[in-house]
């Protein structure tokens, strides 16, 4: 299958995997290809979420694939220990192979911590925003008063990569040998769910405000809403820092509402709200850096 090209052709494709029948094509018949003479050895990897599912997976592969330090990044520090040992069973690791690390996505302090630690690494090549929820009912994060799955997929995993961008420049401008000549990848993992959200709140303004109304709330809906608006985040983000939409290991279509007129405007309603939740961070002159 290759990748599509023209943006008229991402689009096209988008509509194609927006629907459920195309979803469990995909989840039953068609199995990934993984990657080739593929060595991750002397790189740092960083996984949020990884205690299980997904980000557990993630993290195992990246050691099949000789990875030589792993940062797992979860709010329980318990389960990533049990992570650790799980991954850690049949390999002659070094003592600080893994370490688990407090992170908390309902807070935006525990994401400023972290990113400060992370700062302390000698490198950093692979970071992968994995966490997520899928909240089954209503509740309001404290410190923020936005609703939980808004803020954990979408607020505080924008806020996690704006934050770690500027330290994969700043590793890159000290690469100098040929080992370290492949550029660092930073990885917000998506869903073809994003595709399926009616995302009712679309024409609010203020539109985060919308979101955090219960009455609005509805598991899968928000679930898809959340995931949808990481995509629209990104399309924008990637225009000032490359960016690719990755599945089975090649570039995919977004949500079909990305492409559409609605997703431009709802794009640039969504960035201004974004930055301005921000601000306390600096996020709107960290992304201008970027761009220069």
């Amino acid at each position: 299958m290759a990748a599509p090209a023209t943006e008229a052709e991402l689009k096209a494709d988008a509509e194609k995997n927006s629907t459920t029948s195309r979803f469990f094509y995909r989840q039953l018949c068609l199995t990934p290809i993984l990657p080739q003479n593929v060595s991750l050895k002397g790189k740092t990897a960083i996984v949020t979420g990884a205690n299980q599912g997904i980000g557990l997976e993630t993290s195992r592969q990246l050691l099949d694939l000789g990875l030589s330090k792993l940062i797992i990044a979860v709010r329980d520090e318990s389960k990533g220990k049990t992570a650790r040992k799980n991954l850690s069973q049949g390999r002659s690791l070094a003592d600080d192979a893994i370490e688990v690390w407090k992170l908390d996505m309902l807070s935006y302090e525990s994401i400023t911590a972290f990113v400060e630690r992370v700062k302390t690494l000698e490198r950093l090549d692979i970071v992968i925003l994995n966490a997520g929820i899928m909240k089954q009912t209503f509740e309001v994060t404290s410190s923020t008063g936005h609703e939980e799955t808004i803020q954990v997929n979408y607020l505080s995993t924008a806020l996690l990569a704006i934050l770690l961008l500027p330290i994969f420049n700043v590793r890159a401008k000290g690469r100098v040998s040929a080992n370290d000549a492949p550029e660092a990848h930073l990885v917000w993992v998506q869903t073809e769910v994003a595709g399926w959200a009616k995302f009712k709140e679309k024409d609010s303004t203020p539109l985060l405000a919308a979101l955090d109304k219960p009455e609005t709330f509805n598991i899968m809906d928000r679930y898809g809403t959340s995931k949808l608006l990481g995509q629209l985040f990104v399309t924008e983000l990637a225009k000032r820092a490359h960016g690719q939409f990755m599945q089975e290991c090649i570039v995919q279509a977004k949500a079909a509402f990305v492409y559409q007129d609605d997703g431009g405007r709802v794009t640039q309603q969504l960035w201004k709200e974004t930055m301005a939740e921000l601000s306390f961070a600096g996020a709107e002159d960290i992304v201008r850096e970027l761009s220069k």
